[in-house]
């Protein structure tokens, strides 16, 4: 049974609304599209693994994906935990492509597309997960604390594993997608029954209701203001910003398409990277329209309001 969901939907949406309104010249743009390439192949990692997942016995495990805890250094996260009545399972999944090579001290390279990079230790980063998660049942009453296991999942079939010399061992914890089922019913039959389904599942709520979400506002995430972004409405048809308002339409000017709803994209932008709620004010600075008339025409279709006419609030669905 699934208790959490991803997050990952949400991120990506605001992250794709961020890399549109920055300009190709801004200094962090490379970091966004680097940050926006790495939660799209997360997403696409997390899609594969729902298939042996979805293999399991739904009454006998409890899922969560993005799971994020706070603990006295911070916050850790993991990619998906299972719980059932004999052990937790951290997966830690990686949609690696390429040929990955495992060094001394724990030095992890990947070869792709001619071009070398440097990446994390992924057992490393399993174990530290596991000893966190540990550390953070105990420290919250849940006893008696169940065996906590983890695996390194490859979600690509194809990515190759090498080490740097023969004395490096490629630990048996990275697995691939396609093994993940029958692992998981190995590591079943290695354990006895620990807990009853009924606390296992008062576990898995509590982690749940625990998880941080990362911050709302994904200017404020970055580092980002509101004044960083392109503001206007991009064309549906080739993209050029800003349209302008010509008879109640929207106009561009370089490909001469007309659009009676094309700020509706940039109201969502609004949405996803300043918030949930607008003003007449800000909806002019924001789609680049003079008349506070026709701003309320636009944001009065289908929009929820509150207030009076001078402070009204219209409110954005992300």
């Amino acid at each position: 049974m699934i208790v959490k969901s991803s997050d990952y939907a949400i991120e990506i949406r605001k992250l794709e609304a961020l890399e549109r309104r920055l300009p190709d010249y801004h200094p962090n743009i490379d970091y966004i599209r680097r940050t926006l390439s790495r939660k799209k192949a997360g997403m696409e990692g997390e899609q594969e693994i729902h298939y042996p997942l979805s293999l399991l016995d739904e009454n006998k495990y409890y899922i969560l994906h993005n799971l994020r805890l706070a603990d006295q250094n911070g916050y850790f996260q993991m990619d998906t935990l299972l719980l059932n009545e004999k052990f937790i399972l951290i997966l830690e999944v990686k949609n690696w492509q390429g040929k990955i090579i495992f060094g001394e001290n724990g030095q992890v390279i990947r070869e792709y597309q001619n071009q070398e990079e440097g990446f994390p230790n992924p057992i490393s980063q399993a174990k530290t997960q596991q000893y966190r998660l540990q550390r953070w049942l105990y420290r919250s009453g849940i006893t008696p604390l169940p065996p906590i296991e983890y695996f390194v999942v490859l979600i690509s079939s194809s990515t190759i594993l090498k080490t740097s010399s023969p004395d490096v061992k490629i630990s048996n914890k990275i697995i691939y997608n396609h093994d993940l089922f029958n692992k998981i019913l190995e590591i079943d039959q290695t354990f006895v029954s620990a807990q009853r389904m009924k606390e296992v599942q008062n576990v898995a709520e509590k982690l749940k209701q625990s998880h941080v979400p990362l911050k709302e506002n994904i200017l404020e995430q970055y580092g980002f203001h509101i004044s960083d972004l392109i503001k206007g409405v991009f064309c549906p048809k080739c993209h050029f910003n800003p349209m302008v308002r010509r008879k109640k339409k929207w106009f561009c000017e370089r490909c001469k398409y007309l659009s009676t709803d094309a700020h509706v994209e940039a109201l969502d932008d609004y949405s996803l990277l300043v918030g949930s709620k607008i003003t007449n004010r800000e909806a002019r600075d924001f789609l680049q329209i003079e008349s506070p008339h026709v701003t309320r025409r636009l944001l009065k279709r289908g929009l929820i309001f509150t207030g009076n006419t001078k402070a009204r609030t219209y409110l954005l669905s992300p």
